[in-house]
């Protein structure tokens, strides 16, 4: 997601350090529409930098040539799971029950069975910059799980390209001005395709990047107490692999949670199509990997 030494500073952002506030309460999912409560405020100019595995295959994996991932053909999605709160988008606007952080930085869509989210100009989740996030106030232990397909705006059959352009999943403490939150992505990492991990304390984030065989994949974060287990699979899966875990005991009880897609790029060129989202309780690791 982040890019290497020797990027040009003009591609620098602005950062976005922001505040929410939200209702709290036992295990569920709370939202406003865009617009009704969230705020934010400009921070200085971002200067990012490497991160470990910022360098291609930076675990030790080997990364495919740029355009070399696979594009799975239409009609495979496995089905939403049941039980908890699911959206799978089946009607022609986002639900009043999400709310929308920095809704500037991307452009919108649901129509088709699916919510689309199609960044419209720079932006990134690193370090103390933040971009646009799709988001449900929820409390306590949980799952959250996602189908998404990042893809090129231009053309989307293809995966999407260069550079450092992804969509997933994210967790969000809205109390703090320094951003902390931990997120599971799969997009470009401008040399290859990846699912994309990141854990960010009070503005400093941890990054790991493996590549991936396409620009789609289901995808899970799950919250145990402290502990956050992200997870991920091919799309018509069954089985998890985990990806990794974080033990993060500063982040409160109540999160931001769900979906985001950002652009480390001027030029961006990516859908994220997610086909729905999916936030349940979650009581031990048992629930993290269930196949649903």
């Amino acid at each position: 997601m982040e890019p290497n030494q020797g990027v040009p500073r003009w591609l620098a952002g602005l950062a976005s350090a922001f505040l929410i506030a939200g209702p709290f309460g036992a295990f569920g999912c709370h939202g406003t529409v865009a617009g009704s409560g969230d705020t934010s405020a400009d921070g200085p100019v971002g200067d990012p930098g490497t991160e470990p595995g910022d360098a291609p295959g930076g675990d030790g994996d080997d990364a495919p040539a740029p355009g070399d991932g696979e594009t799975p053909a239409p009609g495979d999605d496995s089905p939403a799971p049941e039980g908890g709160d699911v959206d799978e988008f089946d009607g022609s606007q986002l639900d009043a029950a999400w709310s929308v952080l920095r809704p500037e930085l991307v452009d919108i869509a649901v129509g088709d069975g699916e919510l689309s989210i199609t960044p419209n100009q720079y932006s990134v989740w690193f370090n103390d910059e933040a971009g646009s996030l799709i988001h449900k106030n929820v409390t306590g232990n949980f799952k959250a799980t996602t189908l998404v397909r990042a893809r090129r705006a231009s053309n989307p059959s293809e995966p999407v390209g260069p550079w450092y352009q992804f969509g997933g999943l994210l967790a969000l403490d809205p109390t703090t001005r320094l951003h902390n939150y931990v997120f599971i992505v799969v997009g470009d990492r401008g040399e290859y395709l990846a699912v994309e991990t990141k854990s960010t304390r009070d503005s400093d984030s941890d990054v790991q990047g493996p590549a991936w065989p396409s620009g789609d994949a289901e995808l899970r974060l799950c919250r145990l107490g402290s502990q956050f287990l992200l997870y991920k699979r091919a799309v018509g899966e069954r089985a998890w692999t985990e990806a990794v875990r974080y033990a993060r005991p500063d982040l409160p009880n109540t999160l931001q949670v769900g979906p985001l897609a950002y652009a480390y790029t001027s030029r961006p060129d990516l859908r994220a199509s997610f086909a729905w989202v999916s936030i349940a309780p979650a009581a031990d690791e048992g629930d993290c990997t269930a196949p649903d």
